[in-house]
């Protein structure tokens, strides 16, 4: 497979899925991926989130004078959420083709890889979030739009702990670079075609598009902060991983993915 490790093809468990990707319109493969990403990244952060709080080890102390001094702003949750909308546009924004298929695949797989070594940073050096002791008690209490939003949900399924690095930058930072990528090689296809060639956005509409796309990412970076839900150090240490993932795994699948070895690769398995 030329100088690519395989750990960075198409893996060969996705060749089911693969055969059935034309279903439903084409939704099938989206769907498959999402679906992944619930069951494989998902329930093990809830599961090591909950163990390491029944743990209640802590391994660091993160806490800065920095950390401290930023305030708590509790509308930063709305940015905060965008994350949910990266996980469905990671899945849909790819080129509906067989070359936008074994991307959106290799992301899944970069995703995973990343967030798996991340869980056993975990479970190795947990590391609890004191920092939500900034928040209002009223909020933490439950009381309250806010209270409703902070005490009564997101820390009763989230507790604080998987500190860093932050799977909140890393998936972020994956999801969005791959989508810069598909609008800038070309373009967001909305139909299924049956060649990859571009999708015909104008440069002008490319650059809108990536524009509001790290404006968002700003925000959603930010609000980490703002929203005592992670330190600086979870946020600089997210943000390494992210761009190392993306320069030594994720983009050298891209690259793969569009080569006529990549294609060949694949289509084998719609032969046996």
């Amino acid at each position: 497979m030329g100088n690519i490790h395989k750990l960075l093809l198409t893996w060969p468990c996705w060749k089911p899925i693969w055969r059935k990707r034309e279903k439903w319109n084409g939704w099938f493969l989206p769907l498959a991926i999402i679906s992944s990403i619930c069951i494989f990244i998902g329930i093990p952060y809830s599961a090591i989130n909950q163990l390491m709080n029944e743990r209640d080890t802590s391994f660091f102390d993160l806490t800065t004078p920095l950390d401290t001094s930023i305030p708590f702003v509790a509308w930063m949750i709305i940015p905060y959420s965008f994350l949910y909308i990266f996980y469905p546009a990671g899945s849909f924004l790819a080129p509906r083709t067989d070359r936008g298929g074994r991307e959106v695949i290799a992301l899944l797989q970069c995703l995973l890889l990343a967030s798996w070594a991340t869980f056993m940073i975990f479970i190795i050096f947990p590391t609890e979030i004191t920092l939500r002791q900034q928040i209002p008690l009223d909020i933490r209490m439950g009381e309250g739009v806010w209270g409703w939003v902070y005490g009564s949900s997101l820390h009763r399924v989230d507790y604080p702990w998987n500190a860093w690095p932050s799977l909140h930058i890393i998936h972020s930072v994956l999801i969005g670079l791959t989508i810069e990528y598909w609008w800038k090689q070309r373009g967001h296809q909305v139909e299924p075609i049956q060649q990859d060639s571009p999708s015909g956005l104008s440069e002008k509409a490319v650059f809108i598009r990536i524009t509001l796309l790290r404006f968002m990412w700003v925000l959603l970076a930010l609000s980490t902060l703002f929203t005592k839900q992670h330190y600086i150090f979870d946020f600089i240490t997210g943000l390494a991983v992210g761009l190392l993932a993306w320069n030594y795994l994720l983009k050298p699948s891209l690259h793969w993915a569009a080569t006529i070895e990549a294609s060949e690769y694949t289509a084998k398995w719609d032969d046996n």
